[in-house]
C-alpha cells in the first residue's frame, strides 16, 4: 500500500502536508501525484531493489490549497530486511525550485546580452593573455577581418589572421596586458585578407585590459569601429586638393549522519566518503578528527552544526565553497548543503543528517556566465550603444537608459514602436523593416538608419538600428531585440566631405575651362600676328 511510516518536518514541508498523513497510503496522502510517475518509480525500486536518483525533477504538489509545479533533487533508496528482501523505500528530497528559477533568470539574461553582442554594429572580440587567443568575436568583427567568427575563436591572433604579422598589433596587445593600460587610437590602418584580397581598412581601435579579481590582466577586450568610408572620403578630398594644387601650379549528494555533540560520522554513503576524501576509515570518527581542515582553514561548518544541534533548526545553503583535503590535495569545491536535526523518542536532537550536493561545475559555469555577462555589458558601454526590445504581440518597445535619453523618454516605460518621434517617411520605412523582420521568423533581421527627434529638447539624431527576431521553441516570432548607435557626427562629417569633394571638383573644372579659353585667345592672337606679317611683307615689296 506504500504507507508513509516516517516523515521528518523537512519532508512534510516539501509535500506541503502535516504529520496527519503518517500511516496513510502514499496516494491517499498526496492524491495530486496521481498521473505523475512517482508511484511507478517507487514500485520499481521495491521490485528491483535498486536505488533511484533524479535531479531537477518537476512535481505538481498542492500546498496551502494551491497546485503548483516544484522542482526536486530526490533519491528513492530501498530498505532491506535480514533476509535481503525489500520491505520499504527511504525517500530523500531537496526542493531546488528557487535555484532552478535563479539559474533560468541568469541564462535568460545571458541570452539577452549575447543577442546584443551578436547584433552590435561595432566589431567586438576578447583575446586572452595566453598566446593572444580569441575567445569571443561578434559577427561584425568577423566582417571586419573577412572571416566567420567561429573560424577564429580558439585560435591565436597570428594563426587566425596571419596577415597581421609585422603590423605591430600583437606587440600592442602584449603591452596592454603587461602594463594594464588601455590603448585607444583613431583611424588605424590595418591590412586584412578579405575576399582573398589583401585590403586596407581603417578602424577606431580600443584595447581595454580585462582584469581578474586579484587585479591581474587576463586578456584584452577589443572594440573596433569601421571608419574606412570616412577615411577614404577624406583621403579622396586630400587627393583632390593635391591634384587641384598641382594644376594651379602647372605641374593627390553526499549523505551522512553526525551523531552526538561530537558529531561522530555514521552511515555515510560512498558519495559522502568521496567528498570527505579520506576513505571509509572516517566512519566512527568525530567530524573534527576526520576533517581537521574545517578548523585549520577557519571554516564555519562546525559552529553551524553545533547551532543546529542546540536550536533544532535546519540549516541550508546553496553554492557554499568548502575547502576539503581529498586524497591529500586541498580542493575548493562548491556544495548545496542541508543540515537536518534528527530527534530521538523524547523529542531531543541526537544527530544531524548531512546532505551535500557537489555543484562545483554549476557554480563555475555560473561564474563564467557572470563574467561573460560583465564582459558583454562592458563591450556595450565601451561601444556607446543603446539597446532595445520590441514585443511583437503588444507592439511595445523597451529602451535602455542611453537610448531613452536619445529619444527624450522615460526608460522605465514601454512605448509603441521602435522610435517615438520620426518624420513620416522614416516612420513608414521603419514599420516596413519591422514587418519584414517578423515575417522572416528566426532568420529575420532589421538594419536601418533614421532621424529621430528628441521629445524633450527637439534635438535631431541620426540613428543606426540593428536587431534580430527572437522566436519561441515552436519557431513563432515573439520579439525583436538589438542595438542602436548614434551616427549623427559620422554622417555629418561624411556629408561635409562629399560637399568639399564636389566643390573642389567644380573648382578644378573651372580652372581647366579657364585654361582652355586662354589657349583659344592665344591662338587667335597668333593668327592675327601672322596676318599682320603678311601685310607688312606685301607693303615692303611694293
Amino acid at each position: 500500500d506504500m504507507k508513509i511510516e516516517v516523515a521528518n518536518q523537512m519532508m512534510l514541508d516539501v509535500w506541503g502536508k502535516t504529520d496527519a498523513i503518517i500511516g496513510k497510503p502514499f496516494y491517499e496522502a498526496l492524491p495530486e501525484l496521481r498521473g505523475q510517475p512517482f508511484l511507478e518509480i517507487l514500485q520499481n525500486v521495491m521490485v528491483t531493489g535498486e536505488t533511484y536518483h533524479a535531479r531537477n525533477t518537476p512535481a505538481i504538489i498542492e500546498k496551502n490549497g494551491a497546485l503548483n509545479t516544484y522542482y526536486f533533487d530526490f533519491t528513492y533508496k530501498p530498505l532491506f530486511d535480514d533476509e535481503g528482501n525489500v520491505y520499504g523505500v527511504m525517500d530523500m528530497a531537496i526542493d531546488v525550485t528557487e535555484a532552478r528559477f535563479v539559474q533560468k533568470a541568469i541564462e535568460e539574461s545571458q541570452k539577452e546580452l549575447l543577442s546584443y553582442f551578436e547584433q552590435s554594429p561595432v566589431g567586438i572580440a576578447i583575446i586572452t593573455e595566453q598566446d593572444l587567443t580569441f575567445t569571443m568575436a561578434n559577427p561584425f568583427y568577423g566582417d571586419l577581418v573577412g572571416r566567420r567568427p567561429e573560424a577564429i575563436i580558439g585560435k591565436p591572433l597570428l594563426e587566425a589572421l596571419p596577415e597581421l604579422r609585422g603590423q605591430g598589433f600583437d606587440d600592442l596587445l602584449r603591452t596592454v596586458i603587461g602594463t594594464g593600460i588601455a590603448y585607444v587610437a583613431k583611424e588605424v590602418g590595418v591590412d586584412v585578407l578579405r575576399d582573398n584580397t589583401l585590403q586596407r581598412i581603417y578602424v577606431d581601435l580600443a584595447y581595454q585590459p580585462r582584469r581578474e579579481k586579484n587585479g591581474t590582466v587576463s586578456g584584452v577586450l577589443v572594440v573596433a569601429t569601421d571608419v574606412t568610408a570616412s577615411v577614404l572620403s577624406r583621403k579622396e578630398l586630400e587627393e583632390s586638393e593635391t591634384k587641384l594644387r598641382g594644376i594651379l601650379e602647372s605641374a593627390p549528494a553526499g549523505i551522512g549522519l553526525f551523531v552526538g555533540r561530537d558529531l561522530v560520522i555514521e552511515n555515510p554513503n560512498q558519495t559522502f566518503i568521496d567528498i570527505v576524501g579520506k576513505g571509509p576509515g572516517v566512519v566512527g570518527k568525530p567530524l573534527r578528527e576526520a576533517m581537521p581542515e574545517l578548523i585549520t582553514e577557519g571554516q564555519p561548518f562546525l559552529k553551524i552544526l553545533d547551532d543546529v544541534f542546540t536550536t533544532g533548526k535546519m540549516f541550508q545553503s546553496y553554492g557554499s565553497q568548502v575547502r576539503i583535503v581529498q586524497n591529500g590535495v586541498m580542493t575548493y569545491n562548491y556544495y548545496n548543503i542541508t543540515y537536518s536535526p534528527v530527534y530521538d523518542s523524547n523529542g531531543k536532537v541526537y544527530a544531524i543528517l548531512d546532505i551535500a550536493i557537489d555543484v562545483t561545475e554549476h557554480m563555475l559555469g555560473q561564474k563564467r556566465l557572470e563574467e561573460a555577462e560583465s564582459a558583454l555589458r562592458s563591450a556595450i558601454e565601451l561601444a556607446e550603444l543603446g539597446t532595445w526590445t520590441y514585443d511583437i504581440e503588444s507592439g511595445l518597445a523597451k529602451y535602455s537608459s542611453r537610448l531613452a535619453d536619445w529619444y527624450g523618454v522615460n526608460e522605465n516605460a514601454n512605448y509603441p514602436g521602435l522610435a517615438p518621434s520620426l518624420e513620416v517617411e522614416d516612420e513608414a520605412r521603419l514599420k516596413k523593416a519591422i514587418n519584414s523582420a517578423i515575417q522572416n521568423g528566426a532568420a529575420g533581421s532589421i538594419d536601418i538608419e533614421y532621424t529621430v527627434i528628441n521629445n524633450v529638447t527637439g534635438q535631431q539624431r541620426i540613428i543606426h538600428l540593428q536587431g534580430q527576431t527572437i522566436c519561441n521553441d515552436e519557431g513563432l516570432p515573439l520579439a525583436l531585440r538589438g542595438t542602436t548607435q548614434d551616427i549623427t557626427i559620422q554622417r555629418k562629417h561624411q556629408f561635409a566631405l562629399e560637399q568639399e569633394v564636389k566643390l573642389r571638383t567644380e573648382q578644378l573644372a573651372a580652372a581647366v575651362e579657364e585654361l582652355q579659353v586662354t589657349n583659344e585667345e592665344l591662338e587667335e592672337s597668333n593668327s592675327q600676328l601672322l596676318h599682320s606679317n603678311d601685310e607688312l611683307a606685301q607693303y615692303a615689296y611694293v
